[in-house]
């Protein structure tokens, strides 16, 4: 009995290949992005909620830009990420990604401390809206990366024995 004899390269599926039927990319970096903007937009309805029975009009308001604009920053640091991970060589990833976060944080302290001088807005809700945000985004990013499909190699160098 004879059989069609593949190599094991072949029959593998790509890991990081969308999933069947859905289209989705299931690689590191969307997957993070996935999680954090779910857990965002999740986050939203139960601080608004806890920002109006907590101070009422304005900490409803003021819950609600605290997280907005950290989620927005939060955006936007994806934004670079994936234009440092596409443009910049690999061996500066590292450092853009530094550059990144210091960005992103350079953008958000001044967000909030205008927002917490708004009358409209009560500053303690601003500020609960944008902490929570900022680890509500974190988890779910930890999230996206812990079930992502990022396919690992081991490749032999150059002039290395096995």
């Amino acid at each position: 009995m004879k059989t069609a004899h593949r190599p094991l390269a072949a029959r593998r599926r790509d890991v990081s290949a969308p999933v069947p039927g859905t289209g989705r990319d299931r690689t590191a970096v969307p997957m993070m992005f996935r999680g954090g903007v779910i857990a965002a937009v999740a986050l939203l309805p139960l601080a608004a909620i806890v920002g109006l029975v907590a101070r009422g009009t304005a900490g409803l308001l003021g819950a609600i830009a605290g997280v907005g604009v950290s989620a927005l920053i939060f955006l936007i640091g994806y934004v670079g990420i994936r234009w440092v991970l596409e443009q910049l060589h690999p061996n500066s990833a590292l450092a853009g990604a530094l550059g990144i976060y210091f960005l992103q944080i350079s953008l958000l302290f001044p967000a909030l401390l205008f927002l917490t001088h708004v009358e409209a807005l009560d500053a303690r809700s601003v500020a609960l809206g944008a902490l929570a945000a900022a680890f509500v985004w974190l988890g779910g990013q930890l999230w996206g990366f812990l079930h992502s499909r990022t396919p690992l190699f081991d490749v032999a160098l150059p002039g290395a024995s096995r």
